[in-house]
């Protein structure tokens, strides 16, 4: 959807893992985390592929 010019999506249930018990249960002293999916794209997907990509990229089915 678009709002003004700027585009809005529904991220659905975006699940942020808690780093907790990693950081407390372990002897080890480094913690490396990576992300895999981009918070912004440079362009609006128009295609149908390209829009469920997106949703993939910002949803998470934890």
């Amino acid at each position: 959807m678009e709002v003004d010019g700027e585009p809005y999506w529904d991220g659905g249930y975006m699940g942020n893992p808690a780093i907790f018990p990693p950081i407390h249960n372990t002897d080890c002293a480094d913690l490396v985390l990576v992300q895999i999916n981009p918070l912004n794209r440079a362009a609006i997907p128009t295609t149908a592929a390209g829009i469920w990509n997106r949703v993939n990229e910002i949803r998470c089915e934890c």
